[in-house]
């Protein structure tokens, strides 16, 4: 999943929600709660005659998640 911040600081309900959503369609979907892994752009690179969609990447962080479909609504 990709979120895109035009270089701006997100809140931390974007990467909640980006990570619910991320372990919902996961092989971790049934799970109580699936460790998320995320980072910049720059931070992933692809492998070289590696298979399509094979990447590797470092300078990560990791959220645990509840899988789960339906977004909160936004207060305010």
């Amino acid at each position: 999943m990709i979120v895109k911040s035009e270089g701006k600081e997100l809140p931390d309900r974007v990467f909640e929600e980006a990570g619910a959503l991320a372990a919902y369609y996961s092989k971790g979907r049934n799970s109580e709660k699936v460790e998320v892994d995320y980072l910049q752009r720059r931070g992933l690179k692809k492998v070289t005659g590696g298979a399509p969609g094979f990447v590797i990447y470092h300078s990560n962080y990791s959220l645990m998640a509840v899988p789960r479909l339906e977004l909160k609504e936004a207060d305010g």
